[in-house]
């Protein structure tokens, strides 16, 4: 393999000219679309560009067999500087060091619980430990900034890992489905496939440290420690045709239920005291007798409490004079009226619980139940409660009446993927799913857990805690500078060279925000921007070193918009045929506008009116990097795209522009341009993963061909399982 120039490492970079690759990851990218109500106006007469007749100054020339940038003593690409200090202090600068000697920011966490992929962190189940804290199972990777792999503890003192060791079990990836504590202090957990499609286990720690008893297929949604013995119930068979639905492990070995198994899952275990157990779920049959989807095990058989009309049965609690209640995805029918998800036992069979719960015009669903005082707590998804009282999914019923413990629904911004899922769904992986999921009372709060952003205005992922002494929700620890959502871009510019994030959010620092930019001032968040109103989808932004702060959209009606923060509201620069895709501030403060649809552009803006420089691509142009020479002038340009033509010239999705005409670089590339970043030095290109064999992950073009880059030997890490690797930034440094 040629030598990689100036010690280019990819994932260690170790000199201190180096190109910084950033991976993608899924999430929540709200920030393009917001739905605000500010509109922009035009500064501008006309504001839609066309071609111009102006060639762009440009003294430099090109040799064909060089690195594919202009020589050195070049200003081409457009820059009317003559040398010298550049006008922007965000020139590059070399690094303080080297970046594997580097750390990272503690400060810009966020509260609650937090994972390290684009899944949503999860939190599963609650059980209580014998010292009185809490234990969360679940799908999630840290907290409070501590790292802790799917098991977390929290106390007075906060978040804790568990266990210092758990011998030669690895924890896995996928997480935890459920976690039970004994009387003893025996503890048991479920391990989660989150695919719902692999092999799942079931470790216990009954004094001699933890252990693997036991492997199955599918899902445990409960574990319950009874009489010595560890039940499990969920959606699941254990390995070598074992026991499914439901499961009792002695201390040496599995059986199935007492008479014979479930003939469907069973998603809830509640212990009744010296009563023994109830089980609750889809089945029609437990113990080789008829029960529909809710049973009784007494220690000696079985009595069927039949809910016949119920579709699944998810929670089962006793409330302070010991009438059963059950919650899930049912209806009733009592004197014509519907009862929705939540019903009593009297005895003989199941009644009315006060109008039950609805989620719009469907039912709703009751993913857990707690006995509280004197009411009786509801958590699952829905939106209204006794068919008067909003509520987002958590609220609690005393004495036949409701009351909202969350107001209605609001919207959170989120870094990660979450489907949204409510638990009507037909497929009974949904239960899994469901945004909450537990609730605890702990004698002075009241803990959700799931798989959620916030509530009631409070920002807090997937764990969230209501204070008994106010009636107010607050996180689950204190947050810290981390984004209730997605950071589409950073940027740097303005006369000190601050830092900008152009964020889809709705809290920053844990506080509620309300804008699209923020800028950071070395200690926490400022607003700067608010959204850039409804009816665009805004890929990228950019500083200028006058601190002009620029956004580039996309609208409904299919156009292209670039606007500029006037005082505190947009307003329009220009109108494009097509959505802006990226834009560039070149040393020489000049700005590089590129984008497109079925056809691309690129332009460029100074003052007054942005001027075309090419609308000829017969592909859009998704991205551009701009040349900066030592002495500060700009040189050639490098776009990126999905074209095969620019300007009359062949280019396979890049090609260089060097102020006068366009060239191809070497062959080209084979996908979509991720990311392109340009240097004196050379020219990198990521691209997106299209299904095409021998893509480039990251290339660099060496004057005639390009050079795959992201290979083991250069100390990339294979990506996990069927996944691929991809890269969306690319930052030379110099």
């Amino acid at each position: 393999m040629p030598a990689i120039p100036r010690s280019l490492r990819i994932a260690r970079l170790r000199a201190a000219c180096a190109l910084v690759a950033l991976a993608a990851a899924c999430g929540d990218d709200n920030a393009s679309n917001d739905d605000g109500d500010a509109s922009s106006s035009s500064s501008v007469s006309d504001p839609t560009v066309t071609p111009s007749t102006t060639q762009v100054d440009s003294s430099g020339a090109v040799d064909s067999s060089s690195s594919g940038v202009a020589d050195e003593s070049s200003s081409s690409g457009g820059s009317e500087s003559t040398g010298g200090e550049p006008p922007t202090s965000c020139a590059q600068t070399a690094l303080p060091g080297p970046i594997a000697k580097a750390s990272w920011d503690e400060r810009f966490t966020i509260a609650g619980l937090a994972g390290q992929d684009g899944y949503v962190p999860s939190a599963y189940d609650i059980a209580v430990d014998s010292d009185g804290s809490l234990l969360f199972a679940g799908y999630f990777r840290w907290g409070d900034g501590e790292a802790m792999e799917a098991i977390a503890r929290h106390d007075d003192d906060g978040w804790h890992a568990p266990m210092a060791s758990w011998g030669e079990l690895e924890l896995p990836r996928a997480g935890f489905s459920a976690v039970a504590v004994g009387p003893e202090g025996q503890l048991a957990l479920a391990t989660y496939d989150l695919a719902m499609n692999g092999d799942g286990e079931i470790w216990a720690d009954t004094g001699a440290g933890p252990e693997l008893i036991g492997q199955h297929a599918g899902a445990l949604r409960r574990l319950l420690w009874k009489d010595g013995e560890l039940w499990a119930v969920g959606r699941f068979q254990l390995a070598d045709g074992g026991p499914h639905g439901l499961a009792r492990w002695d201390g040496s070995e599995w059986t199935g239920a007492p008479g014979g198994d479930p003939d469907a899952d069973v998603f809830e275990i509640f212990d009744d005291g010296d009563a023994g157990v109830i089980v609750a779920g889809e089945f029609e049959e437990i113990g080789g007798m008829p029960a529909a989807k809710v049973a009784r095990w007494d220690g000696d058989g079985w009595q069927a409490l039949d809910m016949p009309e119920a579709f699944r049965v998810l929670a089962l609690e006793r409330d302070g004079e010991g009438t059963l209640h059950a919650g899930g995805l049912f209806t009733l029918a009592e004197d014509n009226l519907p009862s929705a998800s939540l019903a009593r036992y009297n005895g003989v069979s199941w009644e009315l619980a006060a109008g039950g719960v609805a989620a719009g015009v469907a039912t709703g669903v009751i993913s857990d139940l707690e006995w509280v005082d004197d009411a009786m707590i509801v958590a699952g998804c829905f939106d209204e409660v006794g068919g008067l009282v909003a509520a987002d999914g958590i609220a609690s019923l005393s004495d036949n009446t409701w009351a909202s413990l969350a107001e209605g629904p609001q919207s959170f911004g989120t870094p990660w993927y979450q489907q949204y899922i409510c638990g009507y769904e037909p497929d009974p992986d949904v239960v899994f799913l469901m945004p909450h999921q537990r609730i605890h009372h702990d004698g002075e709060r009241l803990w959700l857990a799931g798989a959620f952003p916030g509530i009631d205005g409070v920002a807090s992922q997937s764990v969230i805690v209501r204070d008994d002494s106010n009636g107010e929700w607050r996180p689950a620890d204190q947050p810290g500078l981390g984004i209730g959502g997605s950071v589409t871009r950073l940027a740097a510019g303005g006369p000190e060279c601050d830092t900008f994030a152009f964020v889809g959010a709705s809290h920053v620092a844990g506080a509620p925000f309300d804008g699209a930019v923020a800028r950071w001032t070395g200690d926490g968040w400022e607003h700067v921007a608010p959204r850039v109103g409804a009816g665009r989808y805004c890929p990228d932004f950019a500083v200028r070193a006058n601190g002009e702060i620029l956004v580039a959209c996309g609208t409904d009606a299919g156009g292209g918009e670039l606007l500029r923060l006037a005082g505190d509201s947009w307003e329009t620069l220009a109108l494009f045929p097509e959505t802006v895709q990226d834009l560039v501030v070149a040393a020489d403060d000049s700005v590089w506008i590129a984008g497109g649809g079925g056809a691309g552009y690129l332009a460029r803006y100074d003052v007054g009116e942005p001027e075309m420089i090419e609308e000829n691509f017969d592909g859009l142009v998704l991205r551009l990097a701009v040349v900066t020479h030592d002495d500060g002038t700009v040189g050639d340009v490098i776009v990126g795209g999905g074209f095969a033509n620019v300007g009359g010239v062949a280019a396979n999705r890049v090609a260089r522009y060097d102020g006068r005409e366009w060239s191809p670089l070497g062959a080209g590339v084979i996908a979509t341009p991720s990311a392109l970043a340009a240097t004196p030095e050379g020219i990198w290109v990521g691209t997106y993963d299209e299904g095409t064999p021998g893509r480039l992950v990251l290339g660099r073009y060496d004057g005639g061909e390009w050079i795959e880059l992201a290979t083991a030997e250069n100390g990339l890490a294979a990506p996990i399982g069927e996944s691929s690797h991809t890269f969306t930034g690319l930052v030379p440094t110099a």
